[in-house]
């Protein structure tokens, strides 16, 4: 059996949030975040590593869970081959596809042991989680900004026109988790792009600014 382990969409496209050459907008009272060598998890961060692994588990069905100790953080662009060699040395038959997917080869009843291993990878190698910090005041007003004066016309400019300008409490309800984020209901709406289509947008106008949670290589 073939599997095909692809990144999500909002994964995809927060790693182009988090470079800086993403976008054109300068933001210099945005402080950049730390290389990874010298990332230090938060306590939120712990908390949101071991959901993360919890929700693994229970999709997968996984019981009598090992313990698993961190390896080390790495940034997100580093995951997906990291992935790839973690479970390439637990035995699993698996080879990347591209940036952001990987394709697993299981033979009928293996399925469990390929489930673990992804597990007890993804547990030793954990995505940095300082980029999905709740934003702060400053990165809410910064963010909605360039909502506002870069990501609009720019998404116009890619054929997605008319779509509606929030107030900055409506959008920031939905940058706290609040609600659903209004522009992205109505671009749904107005023109269902498809994943790739929509992963094409977000890399021709992505949606955070330049230096927005960016790091050092």
């Amino acid at each position: 059996m073939t599997t095909v382990f692809r990144a999500t969409l909002a994964s995809v496209v927060s790693t182009c949030y988090f470079l800086t050459a993403c976008s054109s907008t300068e933001q210099p009272d945005l402080e950049p975040l730390p290389p990874i060598s010298d990332y230090v998890p938060s306590d939120w961060d712990i908390a949101k590593y071991e959901s993360n692994l919890e929700s693994l588990a229970t999709e997968y069905k996984l019981q009598d869970l090992p313990d698993v100790a961190i390896v080390r953080w790495v940034d997100p662009e580093d995951s997906i081959p990291l992935m790839v060699e973690c479970l390439q040395a637990a035995g699993v038959d698996v080879v990347q596809t591209d940036t952001s997917s990987y394709t697993v080869e299981a033979a009928p009843g293996q399925e469990d042991s390929v489930h673990l291993a992804t597990y007890v990878c993804t547990a030793q190698y954990p995505t940095r989680m300082d980029i999905d910090r709740p934003l702060s005041d400053l990165e809410m007003k910064a963010v909605y900004d360039h909502l506002v004066d870069e990501w609009l016309p720019c998404a116009s400019d890619q054929g997605y026109e008319g779509l509606s300008k929030p107030s900055f409490e409506v959008y920031a309800r939905s940058l706290s988790g609040e609600t659903v984020d209004p522009v992205y209901e109505e671009l749904s709406r107005k023109y269902q792009p498809s994943d790739e289509e929509l992963q094409a947008l977000m890399e021709a106008c992505p949606l955070r600014p330049s230096g927005f949670r960016s790091y050092q290589r």
